[in-house]
């Protein structure tokens, strides 16, 4: 009989799911670049996946085959996805489980387990994070909220499968339930981006790119507010005001004057 995968000392068997369900671990461990491989990753996320996930295990897949259950309209299987923090990291990394939850349309039971100091001994603990997606709009990008449970002991670790189940959507509705009984504190909500071919990534000066935003060469600038002449209160001062220079010159030039010099070598002549 093959032995079944773990993350820390939790499995599929110990987490009370059925056995035709649990993933042999020969094929459990799953490595991390698949993840980053074919997507586009912050540099953030990946240094978070890199330092604080020791390793990512796949714990046990549940269909309508190994269940007994008919195949559901939402959901076409479940996942439950182990996380092994690695030492020195207490919480949850919501970044992670929403690059892997991305990926697939599946539903995926997170199950993090770490080790903590607990009256003096280390201790490990589990808690569930899940990802399921509000009611979704036509035309809208869809809205995810993400639940975790609190952390427990490793052995008080369960997910139990409801006996009205009788779906594929029913048991992950039933999965959900232990990360789902917490406080609303402890959800977080984020957008996924609407995958249609009419939206495109808009480029930095995607604005200049756009019809009719082309500035033209000889355009001319608006003057600012506190540049422009105040306007006058009485037109017959403003008119006043404004001379020709040519006629201004002209009015201002003196009369020519005679040469008392020039004048009297014209009378001796």
């Amino acid at each position: 009989m093959a032995i079944e995968a773990h993350c820390g000392t939790l499995s599929a068997l110990t987490l009370a799911l059925p056995r035709s369900c649990a993933v042999p671990e020969s094929r459990g461990t799953l490595p991390k670049g698949m993840f980053v491989a074919k997507v586009a990753v912050s540099a953030k996320t990946k240094q978070h996946l890199i330092h604080a996930i020791d390793g990512i295990t796949m714990l046990a897949i549940l269909r309508a085959a190994n269940t007994g259950v008919e195949q559901g309209r939402r959901i076409p299987e479940v996942l439950v996805i182990g996380l092994r923090l690695a030492d020195g990291i207490e919480e949850a990394p919501h970044d992670i489980v929403e690059l892997i939850q991305a990926q697939r349309k599946s539903g995926i039971v997170f199950v993090c387990v770490r080790n903590v100091e607990f009256e003096g001994a280390m201790r490990e603990e589990a808690c569930f994070v899940v990802r399921r997606p509000l009611s979704e709009r036509s035309g809208h990008a869809p809205t995810f909220h993400e639940f975790a449970s609190a952390w427990i002991p490793s052995g008080e670790a369960l997910l139990e499968i409801a006996d009205a189940a009788a779906t594929t959507d029913d048991l992950w509705d039933s999965l959900c339930s232990p990360a789902a009984r917490i406080s609303p504190i402890s959800t977080r909500v984020s957008y996924a981006r609407a995958e249609s071919p009419n939206c495109a990534r808009r480029s930095p000066n995607w604005r200049a790119t756009m019809p009719g935003r082309r500035r033209r060469s000889g355009a001319t600038r608006r003057m600012p507010s506190c540049a422009r002449p105040a306007p006058s209160s009485s037109p017959s001062n403003s008119c006043s005001r404004v001379v020709p220079i040519q006629r201004r010159n002209e009015a201002t030039k003196s009369p020519r004057r005679s040469n008392p010099t020039s004048r009297s070598l014209i009378d001796a002549a």
